[in-house]
């Protein structure tokens, strides 16, 4: 069962065919429809709801990405020295 593919008229954009759609209307995508939206804009609001900015989110990424790799070497380092005991 094949997809058939439909050309915007709003945006130009390729869309599959999507009957099951609550606002489907075959000339036009779910963007245009309002039944999604683009990654940038999702970030945005994600970001305000949050009351957070880029650099803050940037800032606790890093953060929690360094706790993980602590975490990780000190149970490398756990791992090594019950090693000796185990042989």
């Amino acid at each position: 069962m094949g997809v058939d593919y439909y050309t915007c008229k709003n945006c130009g954009e390729n869309f599959p065919d999507c009957g099951d759609c609550e606002y489907y209307e075959p000339e036009s995508c779910k963007y245009c429809r309002h039944e999604d939206y683009e990654d940038d804009i999702l970030l945005d609001k994600a970001l305000e709801l949050l009351n957070m900015s880029r650099d803050d989110l940037v800032d606790k990424i890093n953060k929690d990405s360094g706790k993980f790799w602590n975490v990780m070497f000190i149970c490398a380092m756990l791992i090594v020295k019950i090693s000796k005991y185990i042989k």
